[in-house]
């Protein structure tokens, strides 16, 4: 039958594509296990996916994997150049996905949750914190001196054992503000509204320039010609996200929000100088109920646009795209409009009960 070995192939998850055959053109490291026969180099061309192994989800955010390969020892036989040297012959047999290289650093974790005991607990003792937080007190005390030295917490007076956070903490979510918060809670919203629409779907926040992408469906759509939609900016007043925005905010946020566009260089915003212009634009979308952009931003394509209230302050806008030459959008609006109300008024409805911390967020980026 022959002796049975297994190997190790320790390689980068570089596209987080879990296959051998994605790592044809990589330089493998065959490692062989203590006792093995001597160490053998396969080309990855000659290394084919079993068909039974199955990709494991939780390596799609791993940087470093490995596979163990099952082989079978055929034959031995003497080399003709020397009677010392022996080659092998080995038949694979089965590739497995071997266990993650790196585990989460616990320390860290165990870091961040004394961090999270402190921040919903206010000033608390040692005692307390071990107790709550399921750690012996020795360790307890290494990670406060630690989160001490780092300057995010300090310990009380002379006459008190408690321990308190510092502003340093408030450097952890310093780049983390309510808009990142409305596209956090929009993702879901807008992976059951694909099911229900098909085309595309966008989430876009204002950034204090322009409306600027935070969530969308483009690389999930089939109807997409667009998959990199991330971080795009559209104009405020001649994209449908950015009139949603506008036209069904405040006359104060209104005013506030042309000052910006007629002081900006780019012609896009050139418009805002136009009041008849702006004000007509305003009275129409409010009376359609919707927002809407015909081959403004892209050659072909339409979109009509919602505004998204946390109560009664405009956080975000959502739009449905799709190609002109498919429907104009007052057929758009018939077949999805209602589908895109119900979605808007979910995500409204997250917000709401999300209110503590959201409106926390609201009141520090309005400071």
């Amino acid at each position: 039958m022959g002796t049975i070995y297994e190997y190790c192939l320790c390689f980068q998850n570089s596209d987080k594509k879990i296959t051998p055959r994605a790592y044809k053109s990589c330089c493998w490291n065959l490692k062989r296990n203590p006792g093995s026969a001597p160490g053998v180099t396969f080309e990855a061309s000659r290394i084919k996916q079993n068909k039974n192994s199955r990709q494991s989800p939780a390596l799609s955010s791993c940087r470093y994997f490995y596979l163990i390969l099952i082989f079978r020892q055929r034959d031995v036989k003497k080399c003709s150049h020397s009677e010392h040297r022996f080659s092998a012959s080995f038949e694979l047999l089965d590739i497995k996905l071997g266990d993650l290289i790196h585990k989460p650093v616990r320390a860290l974790s165990r870091g961040l949750l004394l961090l999270q005991i402190m921040n919903r607990e206010g000033p608390i003792s040692v005692q307390d914190l071990a107790w709550k937080s399921g750690l012996n007190r020795t360790t307890v005390y290494r990670l406060l001196e630690t989160l001490e030295a780092d300057g995010f917490i300090q310990p009380g007076a002379l006459s008190s054992n408690l321990w308190h956070l510092k502003m340093g903490v408030k450097s952890l979510s310093e780049g983390y503000d309510h808009r990142d918060w409305v596209t956090q809670i929009g993702a879901p919203v807008l992976g059951k509204l694909l099911k229900q629409v098909v085309w595309p779907t966008d989430i876009a926040v204002f950034d204090g320039t322009g409306m600027v992408i935070r969530e969308t469906t483009h690389k999930f759509s089939p109807l997409s010609l667009h998959r990199n939609m991330i971080g795009v900016r559209w104009p405020v007043l001649s994209s449908s996200l950015g009139r949603a925005f506008f036209c069904f905010s405040s006359e104060q946020t209104q005013r506030s929000i042309l000052r910006v566009l007629k002081a900006s260089d780019d012609p896009a915003d050139r418009v805002a100088r136009d009041e008849s212009y702006v004000a007509n634009l305003v009275k129409i979308t409010r009376e359609r109920g919707y927002a809407q952009s015909v081959d403004e931003t892209s050659a072909g394509i339409s979109s009509i646009a919602r505004p998204v209230f946390y109560r009664e302050q405009i956080v975000a806008s959502i739009n449905l795209v799709f190609f002109t030459s498919a429907m104009n959008t007052s057929t758009a609006a018939a077949k999805y409009l209602e589908d895109m109300k119900a979605a808007v008024a979910e995500l409204e409805e997250k917000l709401i009960e999300s209110s503590v911390v959201f409106r926390q967020q609201l009141e520090t980026s309005a400071v």
